[in-house]
């Protein structure tokens, strides 16, 4: 285009000079004063304006023989200009106003501000502005849906969305149905929704499961129950041993340490009442269920064949057959005839060589023969019965009557 306007110039020029040497030399000939037309240059670019000719008979300051500017109040606007493109603007007066395109590889409406094209009209492949931010990617344009959380910037903004969750608890883990979609991280939120329980810090995908206990604390999905026989003790059972034997101090169950008087009835009991106290249905031993004719000889019974039968031995109420009954057994600890006296207190043990007035301070009736402690004649005489002596029966200690005369038939 420049060469174009050169060679145009330059032959203006040369046509303009011969033009002149013709004037002149018909003015030899005939004397008469030719003229030339000029073109005003107001800008002074070497380019006139078409619109402001005069007739000269020599070229003047300020005047052109070149017609072709197209805007003579502007030197930097002529043909030898240089167009400078999306200014609206005809620099160099060739009609046309140039404009940079962009390239739209994706076809989403919107050009790649790196690859450009300059010219009057739009190339094939290319539009008018330069505003997308992925020329590869035809969902990623200004016009797109921001989506969250896929570090994806969709509508060339220079902002990346991303939801975040509500962490009540401060466990570090969100609530999934409590969620805000911000560029920032708002303050109480996190990154993820894998709480399952957002009002206990417990309960969260890292915390340690307990099981047994009907809570889900790791957020699987599994609330675990007690596992009988792994060794750990978990919520509902008495005991883990490592086993699922009964027979070793805890039952195949887990739920009972095997001991009696803990309510739970073990293989190897016949009752467990919950305590340790004979005559209320179960045994110190749990052994029995005191009841006749269960083998086992309980308070109370003077026998137990194991049966309820008659004309055995053994009566249908646990008595001994042909027997008045008594005290069985004076050194057992149980008040075998249940009239309320034990061993040696009892009436049937009286006399008996095993049944001395043993303790003369322990307010029991030790020999049987009815009289307690320094009542009794085994006791007098003796260190824990000075001063308390009454022989005669008045209600005072003999010794008190006459000092140092305990039972003396001479007092």
């Amino acid at each position: 285009m420049k060469f174009y306007t050169a060679f145009r110039f330059s032959f203006i020029l040369i046509f303009g000079c011969y033009l002149l040497t013709l004037i002149s030399c018909k003015d030899d000939e005939t004397g008469d004063v030719e003229t030339i037309t000029a073109y005003e240059d107001s800008d002074g670019d070497g380019f006139g304006n078409h619109n402001a000719d005069e007739e000269f008979s020599e070229l003047t300051t300020g005047y052109v023989l070149d017609n072709t500017d197209c805007d003579d109040t502007d030197a930097a606007i002529n043909p030898d200009a240089t167009e400078i493109p999306d200014n609206d603007i005809d620099e160099n007066c060739d009609g046309l106003k140039d404009l940079t395109w962009f390239e739209d590889a994706d076809e989403d409406g919107f050009g790649n501000p790196e690859e450009i094209e300059i010219g009057d009209t739009a190339p094939s492949g290319y539009v008018d502005n330069g505003d997308d931010c992925d020329d590869t990617n035809a969902d990623v344009n200004p016009d797109a849906e921001e989506i969250p959380d896929n570090d994806v910037d969709e509508n060339c903004d220079d902002v990346k969305m991303y939801t975040w969750y509500e962490d009540s608890d401060g466990d570090g883990f969100g609530n999934a149905e409590s969620a805000e979609i911000t560029a920032e991280q708002p303050t109480g939120y996190v990154d993820n929704d894998d709480d399952c329980d957002d009002d206990d810090e417990l309960v969260n995908p890292d915390a340690v499961e307990i099981k047994g206990n009907d809570v889900d604390e790791n957020c699987d999905g599994n609330a675990e129950a007690a596992i009988c026989g792994d060794g750990t003790v978990d919520i509902g059972e008495e005991c883990d041993d490592g086993n699922t034997v009964s027979g070793d101090g805890c039952n195949a169950t887990c739920d009972s340490n095997e001991t009696c008087g803990n309510g739970f009835l073990d293989d190897n009991e016949a009752c467990d009442d919950g305590n340790n106290i004979s005559g209320d249905g179960c045994d110190a031993t749990c052994q029995s269920d005191e009841t006749c004719g269960n083998g086992a000889l309980d308070n109370c019974e003077e026998c137990d064949d194991g049966n309820t039968v008659n004309g055995d031995g053994c009566s249908s109420i646990c008595e001994i057959e042909g027997d008045s009954g008594g005290e069985t057994s004076c050194d057992d600890g149980i008040d075998n005839d249940c009239n309320g006296y034990v061993d040696c207190n009892d009436f049937s043990c009286q006399g008996i060589a095993g049944c001395p007035e043993a303790q003369c301070s322990d307010g029991l009736d030790n020999d049987g023969d009815g009289n307690v402690d320094c009542d009794d004649p085994d006791c007098q005489g003796t260190t824990d019965c000075e001063g308390t002596t009454d022989c005669d029966g008045d209600g005072i200690p003999d010794d008190a009557e006459i000092p140092g005369c305990e039972c003396n038939p001479r007092c």
